[in-house]
């Protein structure tokens, strides 16, 4: 997001990269699934962990930077 962006940090861009990493994790998830035979989506607590971590940095790098 950083890199897309030009080097930029605000809050839009926490909120997208934030949406886009649970989106994507979401997707990488259920083609997991369906590829081992899984049926539907399937979430266990470690996805849960997982999911929140993603979310968690998607919001955390573009963060702008405090300035006192």
């Amino acid at each position: 997001m950083l890199m897309m962006s030009g080097g930029k940090r605000s809050r839009n861009l926490q909120i997208m990269s934030a949406v886009v990493s649970f989106a994507f994790f979401a997707i990488a998830t259920y083609f997991v699934n369906v590829r081992f035979g899984l049926p539907g989506l399937h979430f266990d607590m470690m996805d849960i962990v997982f999911a929140g971590i993603t979310t968690w940095e998607g919001w955390a790098i573009p963060r702008p930077f405090l300035v006192d």
